[in-house]
């Protein structure tokens, strides 16, 4: 493992607790599944997969990352 990937992982998980921590979450991107999700999304390897939210719409992985940003 790269220390850039390890970096970005850790950044990103801390910034998302603090999001968590806040009540910060837009409602709009709840994932139904987070579990399914993150492994679909981790095997997926392109970067454009979806993932269902718990409304029931679909939003791409990157759309969602656009976002948080």
């Amino acid at each position: 493992m790269s220390p850039f990937a390890s970096a970005m992982k850790i950044g990103t998980t801390s910034l998302i607790l603090a999001l968590i921590e806040e009540g910060s979450i837009p409602e709009d991107v709840v994932l139904l599944d987070a579990v399914a999700a993150i492994r679909s999304i981790s095997h997926e390897g392109t970067g454009r997969g979806s993932v269902e939210l718990k409304d029931g719409r679909t939003r791409d992985v990157l759309d969602l990352q656009e976002h948080f940003l």
